[in-house]
């Protein structure tokens, strides 16, 4: 993919297979694979405390990967395990790897990465924002996403992995324009001036709220955003 914002070209992807939900990182280089497992381990590890009562969330047991380097690759010249493979070890996870060139070994994964990627490139040429901000659009899509009611199930991603009804009520379109009112030592009476313009681009994952942009592209996490009822793309 073309460089974001943040130098990454590469988007990893990870899916359930029990309940469909899907999770996606944006990395520089493919090597770094194994910080989107240690990440997606302790994501897991915090939706434990955001469970239904009595709903059962169960440890990953079985990784299905093809065979790319990052996944498989061993130290030149020795028989050392690479990190990836040591962190599965570490996890009591087992590797299992489709055959060379067989991508429908690995249907589910690969249904994740069209999604993901169509509900990227949409959310992108809606808002008129550029190819930098895809880590972001991927985020955004992805969290939407597991939140989609399935009509074959009755059910979201979301709901089926942690057994809690989300609440779809505040999803707000990617790059959608708003109003935040200034801090206070800033929004003085004086002024005519008292809100910035900002854009949405994701939910922050340690807090309430949304994560935007204001016209000079500071990124700010704010949970009170008067947004726009029409969209405003960007020419």
């Amino acid at each position: 993919l073309p460089e974001a914002t943040k130098g990454e070209k590469y988007m990893c992807t990870f899916t359930d297979a029990a309940s469909g939900k899907m999770w996606v990182y944006a990395i520089r280089r493919k090597k770094f694979a194994v910080e989107c497992l240690e990440k997606l381990l302790k994501d897991m590890k915090f939706e434990r405390v955001n469970t239904a009562k009595d709903h059962e969330l169960k440890e990953m047991k079985v990784l299905i990967s093809d065979r790319g380097g990052e996944f498989t690759s061993r130290i030149t010249g020795g028989v050392a395990e690479s990190l990836f493979n040591r962190v599965c070890k570490k996890n009591d996870i087992k590797q299992l790897f489709t055959s060379a060139y067989t991508s429908k070994h690995n249907g589910k994964a690969e249904r994740t990465n069209r999604t993901i990627s169509e509900g990227m490139r949409c959310a992108l040429l809606d808002s008129g924002m550029k190819w930098a901000w895809w880590p972001e659009a991927a985020k955004h899509a992805c969290f939407t996403l597991n939140r989609i009611v399935r009509v074959k199930t009755g059910s979201s991603a979301h709901q089926r992995y942690c057994g809690l009804k989300p609440d779809t009520k505040n999803l707000i379109p990617f790059g959608q324009t708003g109003e935040c009112a200034l801090d206070k030592p800033k929004n003085k009476k004086g002024k005519m001036v008292k809100s910035i313009h900002v854009r949405m681009i994701g939910y922050p994952e340690n807090s309430k709220g949304y994560e935007v942009i204001d016209k000079k592209g500071r990124r700010i996490t704010l949970e009170h955003v008067e947004w726009g009822h029409a969209r405003d793309p960007l020419k």
